[in-house]
C-alpha cells in the first residue's frame, strides 16, 4: 500500500475517503488540486483536504491523516507538498472511473538526507523545455528536491548568453555526432530558463547549473579560442570522451571571461548551489604553456594539480560573493588546496574512495553519486535495478564523523547515447525510484519495493511516460552481459582511444 519512497510510518484502518474533482483543497494546500490533473477526476461527493503548517516539524516532514470525511496534512512547508505527492500516488493506485477511494490511514514521514538529486546532461543531446517540465513532474512525485543541469561540455553550451553571444552562435551548434553529419543544436533562452526555474520551485525543486571547468570546455574554446593555452581555433566536439584541450589557467583573460560568465549563469538560477565540475582535466597543455608555468611559480604551487585547485578557488570566491555554495566532482579535491566550503560529489575514485572518505572525515560535505550503480546512462545489464536499489550510500569506509557529512544522493544521466525523450525515461525509470528510496532512508526490502514500483506505473503512464518491464530492469547474467557488451561496442571508436590515453594522464596527475 505505501508509496515510493516508502514512508517512515504507515498504519491503515477501515473505510475510504472519496477523492474527486469536488474535493476542496483548503489551508496552505489551497490551489494544489491542479496537481491531480493527470488523474482526470470525475464529480463526486463534496469533502475537504486541509493542510496546516506546524512550526514544530522540520521543513520536509509531514503527517497525513485520512478519514472518511476529511484528509489532513500537517507539516513543514515542503512537507505539506510531499504529503500531497503521497496522496497523488495513493489516488493513482486506487483510481476507478474518475474516483479515487483513498483508504483510511495515517502516515508519518520525513527524509533521511536533505539532498536528493537527479542530474541531466543537456550538452551531449539537447532536450526542450517541455521535456524538462516532464522530468520535474517526475522528480516532484518521487520527492527529489534538486535537479542538476549539466549545461556545458565539449559537445555544446546550452544557455542563452548576452555577455558572450558566440557561445550560442558557435558553441551551441554541433555539426554532427560521430560522423553522422546530423546537426545538433539548441540552447535555453533567458525566458525559458525563468519559466523552468519557476516551474521547478512550484514543485519544491532547485535547479543547479553546472559549468564544467577547466576540462570539458571545447564548446567554450570553439567560441572563444583565446581561452585556451594555444589560442587555436577548433570546432565544437563531434565525438565523446576526455580531451586535453582545456581552459588556460595562466591567462588573466580566462578568469575575466569566467567571472562574467558565472555571474550571468548565477543570475538565471536562484539556487544556493552552483556546480563547477572539475573532473577529467588532463594538464598536458598546461605543462607546455608559459602562462600556466608562470602561474605555478607566481602562486608558489608545487604541481599542476595544485594549479587546478587555485584555478577553481578563484571562481569559487567569485561565486561566494553571489551567495553561492560550489559543488565539484571528486577529482577537484585531489590538488589538496580546494576551499573548505566546496562540496564534493563522489562518482569515481578507485575501488575504495579513500580520498573521498578522508575529505568527509575532515568535514567536507559530500554527495554520493557512485557511477556504479547510480549512473543511469549505463544499460540495465550492467546496472540492474536491484543493484541500484540495494546500494548503501553509507559505504564501508566512512567513519562516524564522515557519515555526518553525507548530504545525500544524486543519480546522473549522461546523454552521449541518449538522444530521445523516450530513451531518457527508459534509462531514468524505475532506477531513479530506487535512488529516491535510498535518499529517503526507508528500510530496504526489494520484493516490497517492486510491488510499490508497479503501483506507480499507471500514474507515469498518465504522464506520458512508459517504464521498462521488471524483466528488462533485471535481465539476468546472460542477457545482462550481452547488453553490456553491445553498449561498449557501440561506444568504442577511434576517438575513445585518445580519450582513454587522456584519462590515464589525468589519473596519473592525481595527488597521492
Amino acid at each position: 500500500m505505501p508509496t515510493v519512497p516508502k514512508p517512515i510510518s504507515f498504519t491503515k484502518d477501515e473505510g475510504f475517503f472519496e477523492l474527486s474533482k469536488n474535493t476542496v483543497f483548503s489551508g496552505v494546500a489551497k490551489g494544489m488540486g491542479g496537481l491531480f490533473s493527470y488523474l482526470g477526476l470525475a464529480s463526486g461527493v463534496e469533502n475537504r483536504l486541509t493542510a496546516v503548517i506546524d512550526d514544530g516539524k522540520q521543513d520536509e516532514e509531514y503527517m497525513l491523516q485520512v478519514s472518511p470525511g476529511e484528509i489532513k496534512i500537517i507539516g513543514g512547508e515542503r512537507g505539506i507538498y510531499y504529503g500531497v505527492m503521497t496522496l497523488l500516488q495513493l489516488a493513482a493506485k486506487n483510481l476507478k472511473d474518475g474516483i479515487a477511494n483513498i483508504p483510511v490511514c495515517k502516515i508519518d514521514d520525513r527524509p533521511k538526507y536533505a539532498y536528493r538529486g537527479f542530474m541531466l546532461d543537456v550538452s551531449r543531446h539537447f532536450f526542450p523545455p517541455s521535456t524538462i517540465k516532464k522530468i520535474l513532474d517526475v522528480l516532484s512525485v518521487l520527492k527529489i528536491n534538486y535537479f542538476h543541469l549539466h549545461i556545458s561540455d565539449n559537445q555544446g553550451y546550452r544557455l542563452e548568453s548576452k555577455e558572450f553571444p558566440k557561445l550560442n552562435e558557435i558553441g551551441s551548434v554541433r555539426a554532427g555526432t560521430r560522423g553522422d553529419g546530423k546537426e545538433v543544436k539548441g540552447y535555453y533562452t533567458a525566458a525559458e530558463i525563468e519559466e523552468m526555474v519557476g516551474y521547478a520551485l512550484e514543485r519544491r525543486i532547485e535547479i543547479i547549473p553546472e559549468l564544467d571547468i577547466p576540462g570539458h570546455t571545447i564548446a567554450l574554446l570553439a567560441s572563444y579560442p583565446y581561452l585556451g593555452c594555444e589560442g587555436k581555433e577548433m570546432k565544437v566536439a563531434e565525438t565523446f570522451g576526455i580531451s586535453d584541450n582545456i581552459l588556460c589557467a595562466g591567462k588573466e583573460s580566462t578568469y575575466e571571461f569566467l567571472y562574467k560568465l558565472v555571474d550571468e549563469i548565477a543570475s538565471y538560477f536562484p539556487s544556493k548551489y552552483f556546480h563547477l565540475g572539475g573532473d577529467e582535466a588532463p594538464k598536458t597543455k598546461w605543462k607546455n604553456c608559459p602562462h600556466c608555468k608562470k602561474a605555478l611559480i607566481d602562486n608558489n604551487l608545487k604541481s599542476f594539480s595544485e594549479l587546478q585547485s587555485h584555478f577553481i578557488n578563484k571562481i569559487i570566491e567569485r561565486l561566494e560573493q553571489k551567495g553561492k555554495t560550489v559543488i565539484v566532482w571528486n577529482e577537484a579535491i585531489y590538488g589538496g588546496l580546494l576551499k573548505d566550503g566546496a562540496i564534493c560529489q563522489y562518482w569515481s575514485d578507485g575501488k575504495k574512495p579513500r580520498r573521498v572518505f578522508a575529505a568527509a572525515d575532515g568535514g567536507r560535505k559530500t554527495i554520493i553519486s557512485k557511477f556504479s550503480p547510480y549512473y543511469l546512462d549505463y544499460p540495465y545489464g550492467m546496472t540492474p535495478l536491484k543493484k541500484t536499489y540495494n546500494f548503501d550510500p553509507e559505504m564501508d569506509g566512512f567513519t562516524s564523523e564522515g557519515l555526518k557529512n553525507i548530504m545525500g544522493v544524486e543519480a546522473p544521466l549522461w546523454t552521449e547515447y541518449v538522444d530521445t525523450e523516450e530513451k531518457l525515461f527508459y534509462q531514468m525509470l524505475p532506477r531513479l525510484m530506487a535512488v529516491a528510496e535510498s535518499g529517503w532512508g526507508s528500510a530496504k526490502d526489494y520484493t516490497d519495493f517492486k510491488v510499490r514500483l508497479e503501483s506507480l506505473r499507471p500514474l507515469f503512464a498518465m504522464m506520458g511516460i512508459k517504464m521498462p518491464s521488471l524483466g528488462e530492469c533485471d535481465p539476468g547474467p546472460i542477457k545482462g552481459a550481452i547488453a553490456t557488451v553491445k553498449f561498449f561496442i557501440n561506444a568504442f571508436d577511434r576517438s575513445m582511444i585518445n580519450s582513454s590515453i587522456n584519462a590515464i594522464k589525468a589519473q596519473s596527475e592525481r595527488r597521492r
